[in-house]
């Protein structure tokens, strides 16, 4: 019998499609990694440049409101001046001596006391004064003679009429210039006396903490005016004079405040120009400039005029520049946007890839830069 060949077809379909799935999962994960790729690459870099402005605010607050206080003296100041203008003419220069006293022993010094300086220029006293042990007095001197040479600086004092000991114990210093040896004989104006009714009313200012005597006085939290003035003088416009006389009587009204609600009411006044959350406002160190606005008897009536300023900045911490507010936007998109805030002077854009149009939505792939200009 003979033996038959059995022959077995395997079929070839179910390989053909294993073959396309694989290549089909093959494409599919090469496009996907293709695509993870590409967003991983895409990022973009906005840059924004601002520039700060100056802001000031300029409030009016009411002295009550600052834990404030009033308080008045009466004062009169005098003073010698000499007139502008006219023709050179020799005098006795005059000026104030401060006469020291070391020892344990009063020394009285009559009218005419001689004081020599260094450069043995000669000085008499005007008005006869007695030194206080371990003490000093201030007393006016003049030149024993006419002439530039008494126009002396600042300098020491000895009394030739003391002996050698006791010059050592009583001496005199001047701070300040001699003057009127050569003095002005002119006409008195109208400018002289003005000049001089202001340099007293100044004078007064400047030693207006003086006045009072509570521990008030020697804070910084206190203002000065000067004011109800009366100035009376021995000659008038038209009088021919070297030198005249001037007499200030003023009251001086001293204003305190606490400096803590200055500084916080005006803050809050400088914060209220904050336009929205896209701006910033720096004070640095800046401190309030405080004058009188308005000057009463009453707390409750008397203002203070506060001017604080600082600087305005675009505000980096802004919602208006979180990343997610870029996504999805164009180049020209951003401009418009950016370019709308205050303060920004001005933006740069960079895409990666450069054929890129929009931003990514991804935060990590977006940074926004904030830079400052002068």
């Amino acid at each position: 019998m003979t033996p038959r060949h059995i022959e077995t077809r395997v079929p070839t379909q179910p390989v053909r499609v294993y073959k396309i799935l694989a290549i089909t999962f093959l494409t599919i994960t090469v496009i996907l990694l293709a695509v993870i790729g590409f967003m991983s690459s895409k990022r973009a870099t906005i840059t924004i440049t601002t520039k700060e402005t100056p802001v000031e605010t300029n409030v009016r607050v009411a002295l009550s409101d600052v834990n404030g206080s009033i308080s008045t003296v009466t004062t009169t100041q005098t003073q010698t001046f000499f007139v502008t203008g006219g023709a050179e003419v020799p005098g006795k220069a005059t000026g104030m001596m401060r006469i020291y006293n070391t020892s344990a022993t009063a020394q009285p010094l009559v009218a005419t006391t001689r004081f020599l300086s260094t450069g043995n220029v000669l000085f008499r006293l005007k008005a006869g004064v007695v030194v206080p042990a371990n003490g000093f007095i201030d007393a006016e001197v003049a030149a024993d003679k006419e002439g530039k040479e008494g126009n002396i600086g600042p300098d020491s004092f000895t009394i030739p009429g003391l002996d050698a000991v006791r010059q050592k114990e009583v001496y005199g210093k001047t701070e300040s210039v001699m003057q009127g040896g050569i003095r002005t004989q002119g006409v008195v104006s109208q400018k002289d006396l003005d000049v001089a009714q202001a340099t007293l009313e100044q004078k007064i200012l400047d030693t207006a903490a003086t006045l009072f005597t509570d521990l008030v006085s020697t804070s910084t939290n206190a203002l000065y005016s000067v004011h109800n003035t009366q100035f009376s003088t021995g000659v008038k416009v038209g009088d021919t004079v070297s030198e005249f006389g001037g007499s200030l009587t003023a009251d001086v009204t001293r204003v305190y405040y606490d400096a803590s609600m200055i500084q916080s009411k005006a803050t809050e006044s400088l914060y209220e120009r904050v336009v929205d959350d896209a701006e910033h406002i720096d004070l640095g160190s800046a401190e309030p400039v405080v004058t009188i606005g308005s000057l009463t008897t009453e707390p409750k009536t008397t203002e203070l005029s506060v001017v604080l300023s600082g600087v305005a900045t675009l505000n980096p911490d802004s919602p208006k520049l979180e990343k997610s507010v870029f996504f999805g936007k164009t180049k020209d998109e951003i401009r418009r946007y950016v370019l709308t805030m205050d303060h920004v002077h001005g933006v740069d854009i960079h895409f990666s890839p450069a054929w890129m149009q929009t931003v990514p939505h991804v935060a990590d792939h977006v940074d926004v830069v904030i830079k400052e200009v002068k």
